[in-house]
């Protein structure tokens, strides 16, 4: 596939990728220890039966789904077609390299996302089953950040320009000295 020809300032493109990767890495930060701490104020409640800390942790659990959709998911996508647009062979290296943890992660997102809509609309439903509801952010989480490792370590592997754009070899760690 042919992509167009950028004339573009390797000072600005390297500043817009550094950009996007700082909001994708800090709002990606955000939605997990931000669900985490759903979690821990979700058992807080439990444990002292004021009412206050689940109504925190539902509405704070739907303020953490929507910056993982439109947030983490809009500047991922943003910052994938900037890399692409600027180094297409090196995009195409990457993903070649990280196929099989692409998929993988596309999947845990698909599966933590079902989990945290669960978790989100099941707060009435699940009132005498608080284990279950648990189990579903727990999933939602543990999914959500493996999910995110993914694409975070795609983005700090690519920014090893020592070697990384020289060799295109993923053996970096071990042969570079």
């Amino acid at each position: 596939m042919q992509f167009p020809y950028f004339d573009i300032s390797p000072s600005i493109a390297s500043g817009l990728l550094f950009f996007l990767s700082y909001v994708f890495m800090t709002l990606s930060g955000l939605v997990v220890g931000g669900f985490m701490y759903v979690l821990i104020a979700q058992v807080r409640g439990i444990r002292s039966m004021d009412p206050r800390w689940e109504q925190f942790a539902r509405t704070f659990s739907t303020y953490i789904f929507r910056i993982a959709v439109l947030g983490v998911g809009m500047s991922g996508c943003l910052l994938w077609l900037v890399f692409v647009s600027v180094h297409p062979a090196v995009a195409a290296e990457l993903l070649r390299i990280f196929e099989i943890p692409a998929y993988a992660a596309w999947l845990l997102l698909l599966i933590s996302a079902v989990s945290l809509f669960t978790y989100i609309n099941t707060w009435s439903r699940w009132r005498n089953n608080i284990l279950l509801h648990l189990l579903a952010g727990s999933i939602a989480a543990v999914g959500l950040w493996v999910a995110l490792a993914v694409p975070i370590s795609a983005g700090a592997f690519s920014l090893t320009p020592h070697f990384w754009l020289n060799t295109f070899s993923p053996n970096m760690l071990i042969t570079s000295n």
